[in-house]
């Protein structure tokens, strides 16, 4: 069962929603071949709008975890069936995510600051 957005966490929920499935994938919960629950019935989980699983999703698909097939759903990835890349783009693309992941929780911060009075 996926865990709500959380108000208080400086990460942007695209990223909570992106990392909770990541944790589920990497625990066996959500198994290779599995297919995920539509858009609406996870933006209605996670309490979010579509459009930020869609960016998580992204996310994922971006990282081979998960594989998206139109008319067919969204499936957990084939473990070592991530895209076709070579070595050196591979780990180009791995450390450019997580320099976005970095920030977009700096910028989140950054905006939870400036809020306060």
């Amino acid at each position: 069962m996926p865990s709500r957005v959380s108000d208080s966490d400086p990460r942007p929920p695209y990223v909570q929603i992106a990392d909770d499935l990541r944790r589920q994938i990497e625990a066996g919960q959500l198994k290779p071949r599995d297919r995920l629950p539509s858009m609406r019935v996870l933006a209605e989980s996670y309490g979010v709008a579509q459009m930020t699983i869609h960016h998580a999703l992204r996310t994922l698909r971006t990282e081979g975890r998960i594989e998206a097939w139109q008319g067919r759903g969204t499936f957990v990835a084939e473990s070592g069936e991530e895209a076709p890349l070579d070595e050196d783009l591979h780990t180009q693309v791995q450390e450019l995510i997580r320099s976005v992941r970095a920030l977009d929780e700096r910028i989140a911060r950054l905006e939870g600051a400036a809020e306060k009075p």
